[in-house]
């Protein structure tokens, strides 16, 4: 099995949510929602600048863009994010490049990611990755993306001494800066629960059963239902009505996990 940390994160939260985007590759129809728009224009902006070392065109790729009605998360957020990520960086030496992906063997399963970035500050090379959200909503440790990123990342690396993660705030409108860097014990410990969790999840998938977490349902708050929630929660015929009408299938999202 191919495993991603977005897949692996859901797999572990609730067995039907992944069954539901990663197995049927459900997404809700009408576009992505403002969390992914926000992240995902914020990380083309600082690729544009670590390029071309031309912040005026990272400024012109923001302001150019619709911006959906938000009151947290606008374009003036943005780009104080990006001014103040420039700020932070300044004196470091960035080797951004979309295209550097990782893998290694997890038992009979296979874990790929892509590092943002390399970062060289004060002689010492980390790996870069940035989040939009605050400290109180991620947990650094235990975190399957950063850890995993980590054993990814030594492979072709293995000089780096950590994962430098940038949390860029749009709450504060600052980027918090926080230094990652798991031992050999842990990474072991890591590697031998992940197998175990992945060979469950190939299980499930064998017999087709995916259960259910109701404590999933509101995980990121009231504000955040869970999108399968209604079909979850209908009998079948329902369910298949509900799927017609209100979802549509994101390939994608289907060959993340298989």
């Amino acid at each position: 099995m191919l495993v991603r940390s977005s897949s692996f994160f859901t797999f572990k939260l609730c067995k039907r949510r992944f069954y539901y985007q990663y197995v049927l590759g459900l997404v809700l129809k009408g576009g992505e929602n403002i969390d992914l728009f926000f992240g995902k224009v914020l990380h083309e902006a600082i690729d544009i600048w670590h390029k071309t070392d031309n912040l005026d065109l990272a400024i012109a790729y923001l302001e150019g863009l619709t911006w959906p009605l938000d009151r947290k998360k606008t374009k003036f957020v943005a780009l104080a994010l990006l001014k103040d990520y420039v700020k932070k960086t300044k004196g470091m030496i960035i080797v951004r490049d979309s295209e550097e992906s990782f893998t290694f063997p997890i038992g009979k399963h296979v874990w790929k990611g892509v590092v943002d970035s390399r970062c060289i500050k004060d002689s010492v090379l980390w790996f870069g990755e940035n989040k939009t959200t605050n400290r109180f909503f991620i947990e650094v440790d235990p975190n399957d993306q950063f850890i995993s990123y980590y054993i990814g990342g030594k492979q072709s690396y293995p000089e780096a001494k950590g994962i430098m993660i940038n949390l860029f705030d749009p709450v504060k409108t600052s980027v918090e800066r926080i230094y990652y860097q798991p031992d050999k014990d842990k990474c072991e410990l890591w590697l031998k629960e992940t197998e175990q969790e992945l060979d469950y999840c190939e299980l499930c998938a064998k017999n087709n059963i995916w259960p259910q977490n109701p404590t999933a349902c509101y995980a990121f708050g009231r504000s955040h239902v869970c999108p399968y929630k209604p079909i979850c929660q209908a009998d079948a015929l329902t369910a298949q009505t509900l799927i017609k009408i209100k979802y549509e299938i994101n390939q994608e999202a289907k060959d993340l996990a298989w």
